[in-house]
């Protein structure tokens, strides 16, 4: 297990779905910014130190599954941490 006082720096990534709800490419970027910054304030209230996490939104351009089913469009809506620096 990897405690968070042993990351110096990780980058939070948030992706949405595409054509969940039929939603424009621009306000689907914006929702998935607006997640990031959600998780993001989540972790720093935990003690995470805000200069420690680079959040990213993309939007539907990162899909790991085409968004041609719900069960699709479910894997597409995630959070992924990559620790950048140990």
């Amino acid at each position: 297990m990897i405690r968070t006082t042993d990351i110096a720096l990780f980058t939070l990534m948030m992706a949405a779905a595409a054509g969940t709800y039929k939603i424009k490419a621009d306000a689907n970027l914006k929702l998935s910014e607006d997640r990031v910054a959600a998780v993001k304030e989540y972790l720093v209230q935990r003690g995470i130190a805000t200069v420690r996490i680079v959040g990213v939104g993309y939007g539907a351009t990162k899909p790991v599954a085409p968004s041609d089913t719900e069960e699709n469009r479910l894997k597409n809506r995630r959070v992924e941490f990559k620790i950048i620096k140990k």
